[in-house]
Order: structure tokens, then sequence, then C-alpha cells
């Protein structure tokens, strides 16, 4: 279950917070298992979350892979 995506453009984005530093090996797992079903995996740590300017940066790039897709 990815955190969110957009269907139209095939782009899965995952939000990590402190958890995902005990399970590294399974993200990357998970990641290549939705690539090689043709998603654009984007993964973002929680705390790049905690100001504006972080989450407009964030969006931004959501938004041009959401475009690209």
């Amino acid at each position: 279950i990815a955190d969110f995506a957009c269907v139209g453009a095939r782009v899965v984005v995952e939000l990590d917070g402190a958890h995902h530093d005990e399970q590294v090996d399974a993200d990357e797992l998970r990641t290549l298992l939705m690539q090689s079903c043709g998603w654009l995996v984007l993964r973002f740590a929680n705390n790049r979350l905690d100001d504006d300017d972080n989450l407009e940066r964030v969006l931004g790039e959501i938004g041009d892979a959401c475009e690209m897709g």
C-alpha cells in the first residue's frame, strides 16, 4: 500500500518516517516492485515537510513528476 498515488501519471509518493530507517531493504524491494509495474516512485523523508519552503519544493517535485507521467 502506497501513501499516495496519481493513477493517471503512474506516480507513487512515499513519505518516510523514522521507522523506515529500520526497513531500508523492504522499502527498496517495494520500490523495485512498483517500478517494475511501470510506476515512478518518489520518496520523501517526513522532515522535508516541516516548513513551508520544503513543502513547496516537495509539492513542486510531485507536480513535475505527474506532468511528465
